[in-house]
């Protein structure tokens, strides 16, 4: 099996020096291979933006309409000529990179090596977890006698977004922890033969909170990393991307977070003592928020007492004191909480829904 491709046409993934950062997100998600390049007028490679260069850069601030040069990495590693595969392979796991440019000696961009590990398709034996247990006090009428996360968008309910979704990136292995009214759920989806996985159901007695179901994993469930999503986000995000990540930073437990502003209705006045010094006409205060959705390791879970009520905020401050691993995953991805009915109105028959 080949260890890695080199591609010549790369348009697809391209962005001139002069666009902004929501272009090269654009590009990165069409392209499929997680890198953006970045050409000159004169079509000379500037540097490349990787995927993992777009979330850090969110994480401190940056934005769709910032410059190119808030994320770009100027001084990639390189080759100058064509390299044998091993070679390139040797280099790729030597410096812990999925890409590598081929330039000539005038910085001429002439392709690009990409890992076979980002384009292969495979399944992934990681348990897919999704927390589909609360009542759904908040979006009564509508959940009077249907559980949240069965509730319809674009025509099929939630929570089989988000399983179609998963399973279009190698998930094949779910867990649904549910609840109130879970039989709906159940009923609808079964073992989950008529959706080409496999699907396994935790039944909560009582309230464990978002992340006490975890203990009731069976042991041929409980992966060494496992997958989690609340039953009402409804998201893009390439769910693999942010299990990679994960296992690459060797953490414990990894939350997707996302930017979120929230406008104040007035002007703001500034004064210092009794002197005026400016206003700020309806500013937004901007925050990074929990996405809810994580990546936890079996030694994470492995700190929740059965029976006992824990969500995950909880388990991850448990994490802190033991000293794990922890990291957070910035969110770039089309991403709703469908939490109160005004957000459920706003998504119901949205064309950003057909995207996910």
């Amino acid at each position: 099996m080949k260890r890695n491709f080199f591609i010549k046409n790369c348009r697809d993934f391209s962005v001139n020096i002069k666009d902004n950062v929501g272009e090269a997100i654009q590009k990165i998600n069409k392209g499929g291979f997680q890198i953006c390049l970045v050409f000159n007028e004169q079509n000379y490679l500037e540097g490349i933006i990787t995927d993992s260069d777009l979330r850090r850069g969110i994480l401190n601030g940056v934005s769709k309409s910032s410059k190119l040069s808030d994320v770009i990495n100027y001084q990639p590693i390189k080759v100058h000529e064509f390299l044998s595969e091993e070679k390139i392979y040797r280099l790729m796991i030597k410096n812990h990179i999925f890409h590598i440019p081929l330039v000539d000696e005038n910085n001429k961009f002439k392709g690009i090596f990409v890992s076979n590990n980002l384009i292969e398709e495979s399944f992934i034996n990681e348990t897919f977890f999704i927390l589909a247990g609360g009542k759904g006090l908040r979006m009564r009428p509508l959940t009077k006698n249907l559980p949240k996360p069965m509730l319809h968008i674009s025509g099929k309910p939630m929570i089989e977004l988000i399983i179609n979704n998963a399973k279009e990136f190698g998930f094949r292995n779910f867990v649904l922890s549910i609840g109130y009214l879970g039989e709906v759920i159940k009923e609808y989806f079964g073992n989950g033969d008529k959706f080409g996985i496999n699907i396994s159901y935790i039944q909560e007695e009582k309230p464990l909170g978002t992340a006490g179901s975890l203990a009731y994993l069976k042991k041929d469930l409980l992966t060494d990393y496992v997958f989690i999503t609340n039953g009402d986000v409804v998201t893009s995000l390439e769910y693999s991307n942010m299990l990679n990540f994960a296992k690459y930073t060797k953490a414990d437990g990894v939350i997707a977070v996302k930017e979120f502003g929230l406008q104040n209705p007035f002007g703001v006045i500034e004064t210092s003592n009794d002197n005026f010094i400016g206003i700020s006409e309806k500013p937004i205060y901007k925050s990074t928020i929990n996405a809810g959705v994580y990546v936890v390791s079996k030694n994470l879970i492995g700190l929740i007492e059965k029976g006992k009520h824990i969500d995950m905020n909880q388990l991850f401050e448990l994490g802190i004191n033991k000293k794990k691993i922890l990291k957070v995953f910035a969110l770039h991805e089309e991403w709703t909480d469908v939490g109160r009915p005004e957000d459920y109105k706003r998504i119901r028959n949205s064309s950003k829904a057909n995207e996910i």
